[in-house]
């Protein structure tokens, strides 16, 4: 394999996204990089479960960073549970529900004022949508509701007509 089919099967597995703080290339306005969980400096190889993509930020942050204490390493994006060691608060940080959850955000800087505010910018951005969502159901339901109406009020005329034919009938026989 190529190095670019590698970089395209390694971005398409992060989905365009640094696997360790989850800026996206189209945020960032770049490609993102590849770095080695375990380091090839502390014996990690080219094995595609050891590349993760991730921003320059991150990269650099956690640099060769490698510990054989499994309770000290970083979390894989994609082997670990992430939701088991963080949680993003409703201010954009990010906090620590373990420590290696702590570990993680600290040697990476997630907290850093960037993220942050990507964060704070994601959720005002959901929130619209699912906004956006409530307001169109309940447009399109009124609409259901007046066009059940409208066929309501259609029957009732065309039964007042046909009753008024029916008077018409009679008073014309008279």
């Amino acid at each position: 394999m190529s190095a670019q089919q590698r970089l395209q099967r390694v971005r398409e597995r992060f989905s365009y996204r640094c696997g360790y703080c989850g800026v996206a290339e189209h945020e960032v306005g770049a490609l993102l990089e590849i770095d080695h969980y375990r380091p090839l400096s502390a014996g990690g190889g080219e094995e595609f479960e050891n590349l993760i993509y991730c921003c320059p930020a991150c990269n650099r942050f956690k640099h060769d960073y490698w510990s054989e204490d499994e309770s000290r390493r970083l979390l894989h994006p994609l082997l670990d549970d992430l939701s088991l060691h963080l949680q993003e608060l409703e201010d954009g940080q990010l906090a620590a529900l373990t420590p290696r959850g702590a570990l993680h955000i600290e040697l990476l800087h997630l907290n850093r004022a960037s993220l942050v505010k990507l964060r704070q910018i994601r959720r005002a951005n959901q929130q619209r949508r699912v906004r956006w969502l409530q307001i169109r159901t309940e447009i399109l339901q009124l609409l259901h509701e007046s066009l059940q109406e409208d066929t309501f009020l259609q029957e009732r005329e065309e039964r007042i007509i046909h009753l008024l034919q029916q008077v018409l009938a009679l008073t014309d026989s008279d």
